[in-house]
């Protein structure tokens, strides 16, 4: 919902079953990776997700029937894009578990950073221009600024997160004309965690998600223009 950028003008692809089932944003390796891999034992915080192992028969299930049918459908629609424009632009969009202690930022953004000789997912100068879009819509959007004034850091650069796994690295090739970036979300933009405790289905400030999907849609769609009339002129 955070990124479903109605007036965008793209194409917003929806992953439908939960990441701790099968992890679309995990590369496909056989033989399957328990841990960290597409199949997870453990949540990010190692508490377990599953009560007894998948049986192969139910492993490809779950690859054929969500899997592999939203890679199949992000790979026909990037290559639609360059064709029709010459250049495909990926927003990667996660929310983030809000951890005090890990000091997270309201938003992370993030590309494989050139930092020890990283190869970057996206143009650096699109890059630059998505922080720098972010940073000065905040102003237009009081609730979600005062939301994030509670954190320790407003938007960051591939802090706590760098795009260093699964579709970022998989998709983001700027020499070939594919730009990919991480979008991480806080949830404390948008979650009252104290109604989660009770209901870990409910807590969602529904207005607060509108107005986030409302700021997170401009500051893109003010990026990407600059970035696509440079590319088109």
């Amino acid at each position: 919902e955070i990124f479903s950028l109605d007036n965008f003008g793209s194409s917003v692809i929806t992953y439908l079953i939960h990441r701790g089932i099968i992890d679309v944003n995990r590369n496909l390796k056989r033989p399957f990776q328990r841990n960290n891999g597409i199949f997870r034992t453990n949540r990010f915080d190692k508490e377990s997700v599953i009560i007894k192992p998948y049986s192969s028969e139910l492993e490809q299930k779950l690859l054929d029937n969500f899997y592999q049918p939203f890679i199949d459908e992000l790979n026909s629609k990037t290559k639609h894009f360059l064709q029709q424009y010459g250049r495909a632009i990926i927003i990667n969009g996660h929310s983030m578990e809000h951890r005090p202690q890990e000091k997270r930022p309201g938003i992370c953004i993030a590309n494989n950073s050139k930092e020890k000789g990283n190869n970057p997912t996206s143009d650096e100068y699109l890059f630059t221009l998505i922080y720098e879009s972010l940073q000065d819509n905040l102003n237009d959007y009081p609730q979600i600024k005062k939301r994030m004034k509670e954190l320790p850091q407003l938007i960051q650069k591939n802090h706590p997160f760098k795009g260093l796994n699964g579709l970022t690295t998989r998709l983001g090739n700027p020499d070939q004309k594919r730009d990919c970036i991480l979008v991480e979300v806080n949830q404390h933009l948008y979650l009252d965690y104290q109604k989660v405790k009770q209901d870990p289905l409910g807590g969602k400030n529904e207005q607060l998600v509108q107005i986030l999907n409302q700021y997170i849609e401009t500051s893109l769609h003010e990026a990407i223009g600059v970035i696509l009339s440079k590319y088109t002129s």
